[in-house]
């Protein structure tokens, strides 16, 4: 029914255009806005499709001018972005490695709400993604030097901009004219550390044909080194939480340093009796080789197995907090106008992204056994073996020494826009474009440990010559310890010790040690075309502003992965190939219209509308619309309010990565040991009884069951309604100042996600409406007692499902005030910040009392902020900025609702960060600037090293000095 009506409304305001076309040619005389508009001189805002002048949205739009962007310093555009109050470090340089494949990239998440649900656009138009799958965009790939502006719009812009704006827009505005050449080139180097970044602009343009046609071109080159954890004093010695050794509780933890896992080492840990939670007879190898008793003189916690000034394994020696990163770019932007009303356009780039990670683990990690025979068991080891009735050593050990699992990636986007644009007739304005983009990622997985290769060097024997030989060389088997399959794999095997850090051969470890490489190709085809008029007829208060557009878009996603990784023969997760597309045919329609004029407390009133059909190959129609009004009191004081419905379809990934079978441990709930532990046992005995499930049923077998896990094509798309209501005050009285409040709620339901096997199984007979839930639709039962098992589950699709629910709610603030002739120079001050009121997560939209309270949780601060103080007198400039974070909860709200001494320290403490620039103008062509970012050097709170989700937000570098300079032809 609401799509019904929504779209009769679309189909209103279309015809009712048509009707006053005509009247619209008398109504009002073509003004000077009308003239500058002929003259392609009228602007769009984010947020809308109608070109006006002067216009000021309903909608609150967050700017961040070229200048903002050079005062940073920043290399990479994309952390500058991130580090805005509204948006949420989920991928930045510090914490792309968390995942397989994500090295290196740069993605937005405008309100935490997550990156496919932030549409990232070019100039107003779609970017090919970056990532397989998805429909994240790399900023790592947008040239900051070519940058005008960026405008940030919250929520709700699927009616003007389709799918995915569902937390809200980052548009890119990129330079269309440029007059000359202009050179930057900057170096920096962190005060700790070898972490140095290199980078090099070039922005060139001019016009030909008398004025007539505009070239814009820029090439950039951005690279810095990877910086790993030992680089820096506050993360060279890993940290842990342990149990406090004077809670008499012992539920109390405590931040130890020099802290770590006691049950592996680099070298090797010999567990003597198997109780690997314990330290009770344990030993580790020295680099020689030598057993000794492993060392505990600090705290021991053998719940956590971890102990701290004690032998441990510190990751804290290997691990990467930043990547090594280089990115070449090159744009060309081409404009012609073939008369005053007619003008043609090419926008072009083509970008390669290079990025090497590290983990902090070896190839491998894990416990082997080593049996009596083995060649590489010196004597005295032997003789401590058959002291102690050993017949075979339990080795727990990372392997680093056969280096470290790595990911050697290289991205190359290409990307161009050719399209007409015009006014024709009295005032209509028209654009018309087709816009192809590709992404193309080659990886590959270093170190990818083949597992039985490693099991068949490490069961090393000596032939009938006395030579340490592979068993499977030897016998044609590696042994009863570590059986293997794939003998074919095996030839040329080469024999390794693991005894003591060091000990692993290096040519063992380039037998076993595989390189897998994958191939990602994304694509994207969009045509488009608009038809607005900034003034279709006059009503009373004005004239009525309208826009209206069709638009084709194709995705595609492909990825092809290693035969090795496939056939799940290597240590890493077996990845299958990958292959799924979608288009989509859409028309929206948007119209302004001004209701009042001035009037006493109205100087004008307009009310905005608009609306989108998208009609999808996956998941058929959907619509969206967004209403908007802007209610400007007098010259001082305007209020704007907007309320929309947004939608997001699914992504390539979420639909078709590929389904495989997986196994799930599942304690049944429907068994007689767990029918009286659901939420409301009575619930759940009814739902079992439905399902066929007798009272008092006990399963008989409790193994592992059977399913699918893998992308889910009937998924449906994701609905949000956005409501912001804020306030614009410039009060004449203070020229230069001016504040800015929004309020914003963002509400999302059938949101996508996953779930785990027993969840399934749980939520399926823990419904309070029965069992015609989808839970209960993803699993089967051998009701008709088919199988040794009656009534057990006998198998599950554990697929994404449209069954969660988020709501995000704040205030955006912003205050700015600019003072002339301040000791000869002028002054400007900028604050902007955000205040979280709340962050819920509903992981079951169908069971709404189960909600989690992310607000003021590590990632998600009650407040943030951006204070910029800038300064500029003849050639001098100078600028301040300090970025604020909240304090935060190391825990979840209900842990620490409940014991707020669980652990100390349980929260971390507000922090700034302050960066500082200064510049000089040396001649008219050449200038010249050094800067500090971090200037004071703030650390990252303990145990926090800015390479998670919530970390990120911390600097992880340290003060860093960077010099530049900027040369015009």
């Amino acid at each position: 029914m609401h799509k019904r009506t929504l779209a009769t409304a679309i189909s209103t305001i279309l015809m009712v255009a048509a009707a006053a076309t005509a009247q619209a040619q008398d109504a009002r005389q073509p003004t000077e806005e009308s003239a500058d508009i002929k003259r392609l001189d009228a602007v769009t805002v984010t947020g809308s499709r109608i070109p006006r002048v002067d216009y000021l949205s309903a909608s609150p739009v967050g700017t961040l001018t070229a200048e903002d962007i050079r005062a940073t310093g920043a290399v990479t555009l994309g952390d500058v972005i991130n580090a805005l109050p509204q948006m949420s470090t989920t991928y930045s340089m510090g914490n792309s490695t968390r995942f397989i494949g994500t090295a290196g990239l740069n993605l937005l998440d405008l309100r935490g709400l997550g990156v496919d649900r932030t549409l990232v656009l070019v100039n107003g138009r779609r970017h090919v993604a970056s990532a397989a799958g998805s429909s994240a965009v790399d900023i790592n790939t947008i040239p900051a030097a070519l940058v005008e502006r960026v405008e940030i719009l919250t929520g709700g812009s699927s009616a003007i901009y389709g799918a995915d704006a569902v937390s809200g827009v980052v548009n890119f505005i990129l330079k269309k004219s440029f007059d000359g050449t202009v050179v930057n080139a900057q170096i920096g180097h962190a005060e700790e550390g070898n972490f140095n970044e290199r980078s090099v602009n070039v922005v060139s343009g001019g016009t030909f044909a008398d004025g007539r046609g505009q070239l814009v071109f820029s090439a950039a080159f951005n690279n810095q080194d990877p910086l790993y954890l030992r680089d820096r004093a506050f993360s060279r010695d890993s940290q842990r939480y342990l149990t406090d050794p004077n809670d008499p509780t012992q539920t109390r933890t405590i931040l130890a340093r020099n802290a770590s896992v006691y049950s592996y080492t680099a070298g090797g840990v010999l567990d003597l009796d198997g109780r690997s939670a314990t330290t009770h007879d344990r030993y580790v190898f020295d680099p020689d080789g030598s057993l000794r008793p492993q060392r505990f003189d600090g705290i021991v916690d053998t719940t956590r197995t971890g102990c701290s000034d004690c032998d441990n394994l510190d990751p804290n020696q290997y691990g990467q907090m930043q990547p090594s990163n280089s990115t070449g770019a090159v744009n060309a932007n081409f404009g012609f106008d073939l008369n005053d009303n007619h003008r043609i356009f090419v926008e072009s780039k083509w970008a390669q992204n290079k990025v090497k990670a590290f983990s902090t683990s070896g190839p491998s990690f894990g416990t082997y056994m080593i049996p009596r025979d083995n060649a590489y068991i010196s004597d005295e080891l032997g003789q401590f073996m058959d002291a102690n009735g050993l017949t075979r050593l339990r080795i727990s050990r990372n392997n680093t020494d056969a280096g470290f699992r790595g990911e050697d990636t290289t991205r190359r986007t290409g990307r161009i826009v050719a399209g007409i644009q015009g006014v024709f007739g009295s005032d209509w304005s028209y654009e018309a474009s087709a816009n192809y983009g590709r992404t193309v990622e080659t990886r590959t997985n270093l170190n990818n440990q083949m597992p039985d290769r490693f099991n068949a060097s490490i069961d090393a024997v000596f032939d009938d010559n006395g030579n340490i030989v592979c068993r499977a060389a030897r016998d044609g088997t590696a042994g009863p310890e570590h059986p293997v399959t794939g003998e074919d794999l095996l030839a040329g095997c080469i024999p390794t010790s693991i005894f003591g850090e060091g000990a692993v051969s290096p040519g063992a470890a380039a037998w076993f040690n595989a390189r897998t490489p994958s191939r990602t190709e994304l694509t994207q085809k969009v045509f488009s075309a608009n038809l607005a008029k900034s003034e279709l007829f006059a009503m009373p208060a004005g004239s009525v502003g309208f826009a209206s557009g069709v638009e084709f878009r194709k995705e595609t996603s492909q990825q092809t992965t290693d035969p090795l990784q496939q056939a799940d023969l290597t240590f890493l997760n077996a990845i299958q190939n990958q292959r799924g597309q979608y288009s989509v045919r859409e028309a929206f329609a948007e119209i302004s219209m001004p209701l009042l004029a001035d009037l006493p407390f109205a100087q004008s009133v307009n009310l905005d509308l608009a609306g989108r059909i998208s009609d999808y190959t996956t998941v058929g129609t959907t619509v969206s619309w967004k209403t908007g009004l802007d209610w400007t009191f007098n010259d001082s004081l305007r209020l704007r309010s907007t309320y929309s419905n947004a939608v997001r379809a699914p992504n390539i990934s979420e639909l078709y990565d590929p389904q495989s079978v997986n196994f799930f441990s599942i304690s049944d709930p429907c068994s007689a040991a767990n029918i009286g532990r659901g939420a409301d046992p009575a619930v759940r005995q009814a739902n079992c009884s439905a399902l066929g499930v007798p009272m008092g049923w006990t399963p008989n077998d409790t193994s592992t069951r059977r399913g699918l896990s893998g992308g889910n094509p009937d998924l449906a798309e994701e609905t949000s309604k956005t409501f912001t209501v804020g306030a614009v005050f410039t009060p004449a009285a203070l020229p230069g100042f001016g504040i800015t409040v929004d309020y914003w709620d963002i509400q999302i339901e059938d949101a996508i996600s996953s779930v785990s096997g027993q969840q399934l199984a749980d939520r399926c007979v823990d419904a309070v409406g029965g069992i015609d839930n989808e839970f209960c639709a993803s699993m089967t039962r051998d009701i008709a007692g088919a199988t040794d098992d009656p009534c057990a589950i006998t198998s599950l699709e554990v697929l994404p499902l449209n069954i969660s629910k988020l709501r995000a709610r704040g205030i955006d603030f912003g205050i700015d005030y600019a003072f002339e002739n301040v000791f000869g120079g002028r002054l400007t001050t900028k604050l902007e910040g955000t205040y979280l009121k709340e962050f819920l997560s509903y992981p079951f939209q169908s069971f709404p009392d189960e909600v989690v309270d992310e607000r003021n949780v590590l990632g998600t601060p009650r407040w943030k902020g951006i204070l910029t103080i800038g300064y500029a007198r003849g050639a001098w400039d100078l600028s301040l900025r300090t970025r604020y974070v909240d304090s935060q909860i190391l825990v979840t709200n209900e842990q620490y609702a409940t014991n707020p001494d669980l652990q100390d320290p349980i929260k971390v403490s507000r922090m700034t960060f302050t960066d500082a620039r200064v510049g000089y103008g040396a001649t008219e062509r050449l200038s010249l600037y050094l800067g500090v970012r971090n200037v004071f050097d703030r650390e990252p709170p303990y145990n926090l090293y800015g390479t998670g989700v919530g970390s990120a937000q911390y600097d992880n570098v340290g003060r860093f000095f960077y010099t530049g300079m900027n040369y015009r032809f």
